[in-house]
């Protein structure tokens, strides 16, 4: 899927965490890479996040329930021209 973020410009994407399993799931962490040419900008959801380099580490969620969601809006900006992936 072609998803372009112009140098300059911010992209919002959005993280769905989903329990399918048959029980409570806990202590979920989330840890999302950036490409080169990627900045963060912010996010939010359920937990706080940390920006280490170009990862950003999510706080563990607590409980997800069966069939529980979590979502979470992270907030890019496109730094340098070129092919980069989140």
């Amino acid at each position: 899927m072609e998803d372009p973020v112009e140098v300059g410009k911010e992209a919002v994407y959005e993280i769905r965490v989903t329990n399918q399993g048959t029980g409570v799931c806990t202590n979920v962490q989330l840890v999302a890479a950036m490409g080169e040419g990627m900045t963060y900008t912010g996010s939010s959801g359920p937990t706080q996040v940390k920006a280490q380099g170009q990862h950003l580490v999510f706080d563990p969620i607590p409980a997800l329930a069966v069939k529980g969601e979590a979502v979470y809006r992270v907030r890019v900006k496109g730094t340098a021209a070129g092919e980069a992936r989140f």
